[in-house]
């Protein structure tokens, strides 16, 4: 039982700083890189691939691939799509 109480308190933990879980776990992109699926959500319409560590940014139809440099800066790489 206090295992399940420790996970229900997460969760509301979650849903109070306004969390989507559903949206979290329920993403399956394909990484267009290395084409994993380890593409996490991180902003709007930004991805993260954590396999290949590339920034994925779709708008519509159009998908662009970034390479974060050493100083924190993403350097366009291509188009894809």
């Amino acid at each position: 039982m206090r295992g399940f109480r420790r996970a229900e308190s997460s969760l509301s933990l979650f849903r109070r700083h306004g969390v989507n879980l559903k949206r979290m776990v329920g993403s399956h992109m394909v990484c267009p890189v290395c084409g994993k699926r380890t593409v996490g959500k991180i902003g709007g319409h930004h991805y993260y691939c954590r396999e290949c560590c590339h920034v994925i940014q779709k708008q519509g139809d159009q998908i662009k691939v970034y390479e974060i440099s050493e100083d924190g800066k993403l350097t366009f790489l291509r188009t894809a799509g």
